[in-house]
């Protein structure tokens, strides 16, 4: 909702700047309405997109988006932590940063290293977090692929794999 109101904004449509600052507040504190029984990996989604919809909206906090990160890459997790769409939303917020440019480096290559491409199409085909929290979060292989979509079009807008996203999104 918050991107919904201030993307509305953005393109000149009357938001009022009490409810766009209401939301802005409650994400910057979403990790004390997180349902305490979600998964580490979808409690890290749910966090990493609240931090991305902030930056969107000119209230970044890279140094927020870092500590997710290494929360996500913590090798005590039981199981990944970082997924694709992390990946992608955390990337978005650390790319202008010169003091992250490792991290920056080490999400593009995750990325990269995770597309299946075909010589027409690619996609991430990653099968969500946990699969019991999965429609909470609204995961799905698409919403993946377009999430990775967004944050390529801003980090690298010249990459190859933009229009194979694309092409691949279009074809499901």
């Amino acid at each position: 909702v918050t991107k919904a109101l201030g993307l509305a904004q953005e393109r000149h449509y009357k938001v009022k700047k009490e409810i766009l600052a209401n939301s802005l507040n409650h994400l910057r504190r979403i990790e004390t309405f997180i349902p305490a029984d979600y998964s580490e990996s979808v409690k890290i989604a749910v966090i990493a997109q609240a931090l991305n919809v902030r930056q969107l909206l000119n209230d970044s906090d890279p140094a927020a988006a870092k500590r997710l990160l290494q929360r996500a890459l913590n090798p005590k997790q039981k199981s990944k932590s970082l997924s694709l769409e992390v990946a992608a939303w955390l990337l978005v917020i650390l790319d202008k940063q010169p003091a992250y440019s490792a991290d920056v480096k080490l999400l593009r290559n995750y990325i990269d290293g995770q597309i299946k491409e075909t010589a027409s199409t690619a996609s991430a085909n990653e099968i969500g977090y946990d699969g019991l929290w999965d429609y909470c979060i609204f995961a799905s292989l698409r919403r993946t692929d377009a999430t990775i979509l967004e944050a390529l079009m801003v980090d690298q807008p010249k990459s190859e794999l933009i229009p194979k996203l694309v092409k691949g999104l279009l074809a499901h």
